[in-house]
């Protein structure tokens, strides 16, 4: 997974000063993509439809840092596929209580979704009662247990008359709510499923990082601990907090060897991220999408945020 936060596509000589106020083609300046070939006199140009086999995608990176990441790709059976950030929902559902007039406990179960194995996935919000509650004092009895633990399970409750109202804390997270118990005759609707984004917040961008650095060897990073043996790991664009938007690039192509017995293609897949609508129109992903199409990759689609 390459990170860029701008592109260098221009025609002209490629520098390596690392000034910030550098050309459109200084790859010592950190985040700067460029596309780039070597054309049939042996000099390193911007990609056109003039390249028919080799090419290369150059992240920009400072000299102190290792200097600029070059990965070579070829346009034998290239495919490219392209998205950009569109906003998911965020999970609503309310929970309509009804009068009780039993001793025995009202119960709500809390499950969320999609929760990695051996993490916790599921809350119990529980109270036992001895007498005849009206629906609305059983509506706040339930909510406030529900508050008491949302740091835990990411809902927060708000009550209105016997309907207590959930809303998640984290955008996109789902949930399963069930009633039982003596709370069993209550109402459960999700007014508002949620939808995850389309393209990727700042969670998600760490996320596939943390796979990419998997699939290059990165190991023991499921600890506490582990940014003492990977120096700013886990990947956070920002730096700070953990938001943002970002649209994303895939680029599929298989190499062929240049001398063999045999026919074995190598397959390579490299994903691109970069800021959501950075630059103009539709973005930087979008226009580096085209370039491929025109350059000669089969085009699988772009989805356009609406």
């Amino acid at each position: 997974m390459l990170y860029g936060t701008s592109l260098g596509i221009s025609s002209g000589a490629f520098t390596f000063s690392g000034a910030t106020s550098g050309s459109i083609n200084d790859l010592g300046v950190k985040g700067k993509l460029t596309f780039s070939y070597l054309n049939g006199s042996g000099n390193r140009v911007a990609l056109t439809s003039g390249c028919k086999g080799k090419f290369d995608v150059i992240l920009g990176r400072p000299k102190e840092d290792g200097g600029p990441v070059v990965l070579p790709l070829h346009m034998n059976e290239c495919k490219v596929a392209g998205v950009e950030y569109n906003p998911g929902t965020t999970f609503v559902a309310t929970v309509t209580c009804s009068a009780i007039d039993e001793v025995g406990d009202v119960t709500l179960l809390i499950t969320k979704k999609g929760v990695q194995f051996n993490e916790r996935a599921s809350w119990t919000v529980s109270d036992h009662v001895t007498k005849a509650m009206t629906n609305a004092q059983v509506a706040a009895l339930i909510a406030k247990g529900v508050n008491a633990n949302k740091n835990s399970h990411g809902l927060t409750a708000t009550v209105a008359g016997n309907v207590i109202t959930l809303t998640a804390s984290e955008p996109t997270a789902d949930y399963t709510i069930q009633a039982t118990d003596l709370l069993e005759t209550a109402t459960v609707a999700v007014t508002t499923p949620a939808k995850d984004c389309r393209g990727l917040d700042a969670k998600k961008i760490a996320e596939l990082a943390s796979k990419a650095a998997a699939d290059a060897g990165f190991e023991y990073t499921y600890q506490d601990g582990a940014d003492l043996i990977y120096p700013e790991y886990p990947f956070n664009p920002n730096g700070g907090a953990l938001t943002g938007s970002f649209d994303m690039l895939v680029i599929n192509c298989g190499e062929p060897r240049d001398f063999k017995t045999h026919e074995e293609t190598v397959h390579q897949q490299v994903t691109i991220v970069m800021p959501h609508g950075t630059g103009t129109g539709t973005g930087l992903i979008n226009s580096m999408y085209q370039g491929l199409v025109a350059a000669g990759a089969e085009g699988k689609g772009f989805v356009v945020a609406s």
